[in-house]
């Protein structure tokens, strides 16, 4: 079977993909220059350990078979993958004993392989006739990169600081994937058992049965869930639609059980199944604490009763900030179903609010509310980054608001985005000169804001008190 596949592999020249060819040939180009005897094993160590293999040892993760093989199997796909490996490596066994058996085989390829790797590298047309189709990117392999940029963040930025190219590139490359990785926060690591949600036949009404059969109502987890108002209902809007509240900064992942809150929400609206609502979702000061991991987001839109879904009039995204921006673009894979939905509205402000819901009616946290008030603000800034950007400052007793005055994209729409750092939050402001001045705020990760306008003392003398 081994020998098969390779012979399959090897003669697959003319298939082989050109965004592969591409990567083949760069590759064997860059190590040519410095390592030329081992330039064309790079190419097939490479290809064999990053794109083949890992098919092979898990088709099922690949998208390749529909189930995942049993162990027996699983066990041989290893041992193939091994074996290949061997003959891309151009290495016989010698460490394990029980598979030297297989070393006349690998010698016997070594030639074939060589061969192979020269036509994917080096008979692959130049890269400007290259014509490339759109390439699907799974979610497994962003998870993957997401996870390898955050753990070696500080080793990029070391490395591209000692860099000779670094005062011609500057730091407003690592700056803005550091800013990325703030927003989008830790990375994710993915459950088995979570996985698939719509392949396990999960409906809303299995899954609140469940949870009634476990008498989950009655645990105390729950009853404190209930407490924290998360999800509640209050008030009507101005066409007499009951009013659901979201306030998305009260859930804390890891700290509160999902599943729990899923059910709280179900049950809190079933009674209104079978009429229209509005919602209002208050994103204020949303950030990498309370986003819902890629499969908790998926096990969402499975279970969400189509009923509630379709009696849903209108959404009003209230304080969409910058890291909301990156988290819809991150899923937009998910969130394609509701992307330019009319039903949606993004309002920046109480005002805005009110042209839905009168403001006797609003019923916001306090601390969503307080942000509008005793304001400072300050126009014609600029937020320096690797695009600069316009803004307003706004300076209150609690918290600083950086709010965009151009529109960004999000969710197909164009939105105000309103970013807001807690006083509590703010580790450190530092004048850089008499325009410029940056605002370094301690979370999860420290994010530094660069920010430019004219008046600059009268701001940093707002902050001071």
């Amino acid at each position: 079977m081994t020998e098969m596949f390779f012979k399959a592999i090897v003669s697959s020249t003319s298939e082989f993909p050109s965004q592969l060819r591409s990567v083949c040939q760069c590759l064997y180009q860059v190590v040519t220059q410095r390592f030329p005897q081992s330039s064309i094993g790079a190419v097939g160590s490479a290809m064999f350990l990053r794109f083949i293999n890992p098919a092979v040892v898990s088709p099922y993760e690949a998208g390749i078979t529909d189930r995942r093989p049993p162990p027996r199997l699983q066990r041989g796909l290893k041992l193939m993958s091994k074996i290949l490996q061997s003959i891309a490596n151009h290495v016989l066994f010698t460490k394990e004993e029980h598979m030297t058996p297989f070393n006349e085989f690998v010698r016997s390829n070594f030639e074939l392989a060589r061969r192979f790797f020269l036509d994917i590298a080096s008979d692959s047309p130049g890269s400007d006739t290259l014509n490339h189709t759109a390439s699907y990117i799974s979610d497994s392999n962003v998870r993957s990169l997401h996870r390898l940029l955050w753990n070696h963040q500080e080793k990029i930025g070391q490395y591209l600081s000692s860099n000779r190219d670094h005062k011609a590139v500057g730091r407003r490359p690592f700056d803005k994937m550091a800013t990325l990785l703030a927003y989008l926060g830790p990375p994710e690591h993915k459950a088995l058992a979570d996985t698939h949600w719509s392949s396990l036949n999960l409906t809303s009404s299995k899954f609140e049965e469940f949870m009634t059969r476990h008498q989950v109502h009655e645990k105390e987890e729950f009853k404190a869930l209930k407490t924290l108002n998360i999800f509640y209902q209050a008030g009507s809007s101005r066409v007499g639609n009951p009013i659901f509240y979201y306030i998305a900064r009260r859930f804390k992942a890891g700290q509160i059980n999902g599943d729990l809150l899923i059910y709280h929400v179900l049950l809190t609206l079933k009674p209104f199944y079978g009429k229209a609502y509005d919602l209002v979702l208050d994103l204020t000061h949303t950030g990498p604490a309370n986003r819902f991991k890629t499969d908790f987001l998926s096990k969402w839109l499975v279970v969400f009763p189509s009923a509630a879904y379709d009696n849903a009039s209108s959404v009003y995204l209230h304080n969409c900030n910058s890291w909301v921006r990156e988290y819809t673009k991150y899923h937009e894979r998910l969130l394609l179903g509701i992307k330019g939905s009319k039903r949606l509205f993004f309002v920046e402000s109480l005002a805005k609010l009110g042209e839905y819901i009168e403001p006797s009616c609003q019923c916001l946290p306090g601390g969503t509310l307080a942000l509008e008030e005793d304001l400072k603000v300050f126009v014609g800034a600029l937020r320096l980054s690797h695009k600069d950007t316009k803004v307003s400052i706004k300076v209150g007793p609690t918290a600083v608001q950086v709010t965009s005055v151009e529109k960004s994209r999000v969710l197909g729409q164009g939105v105000l985005l309103n970013d807001v750092y807690y006083a509590s939050e703010i580790e450190e402001v530092c004048l850089l000169d008499d325009s410029q001045f940056t605002i370094t705020i301690a979370n999860q990760v420290k994010v530094k804001n660069c920010l430019e306008m004219q008046g600059v003392f009268k701001v940093l003398s707002q902050l001071k008190k």
